[in-house]
């Protein structure tokens, strides 16, 4: 029987070192699948936000205590889905920073930092724009 053919996919992978707070990262380049992962779940956040604020408009003018009670549930349902919409963003710039300890401590940073600030660190290691 013939020898598989054995291939590394490191060449088609870039990655740089980084130390963030005195601890090493193996970062690796964002691909396009990872790209598109990323900005389908940042559209989602912008749109929780953004229905999220407008029932607060709602909440802000609403009299009637029963209606009140009705749109507070609805905000706590979107607030429920934005967290569980961020913590796959997280995950998702998680899983492109290798801390040779299982990915905890790179789950921690992600965290740390927050989504707002996440691509802005991205950029400092690579130099150009993302999501």
């Amino acid at each position: 029987m013939a020898q598989p053919i054995q291939i590394s996919t490191t060449q088609f992978i870039a990655r740089k070192e980084a130390e963030i707070d005195g601890h090493n990262y193996s970062v690796r380049k964002i691909g396009a699948g990872t790209q598109l992962d990323l900005s389908r779940e940042f559209a989602t956040v912008e749109a929780l936000r953004q229905d999220s604020l407008n029932e607060m408009g709602k909440l802000e003018s609403e009299t009637d205590p029963k209606k009140k009670e009705a749109i507070q549930g609805k905000l706590l349902a979107l607030s429920g889905k934005l967290a569980d919409t961020i913590a796959r963003v997280e995950e998702i710039y998680a899983s492109l920073f290798d801390d040779g300890e299982g990915g905890e401590r790179s789950k921690k940073l992600m965290h740390d930092v927050g989504i707002d600030n996440v691509a802005n660190l991205y950029n400092q290691i690579w130099g150009e724009p993302n999501a």
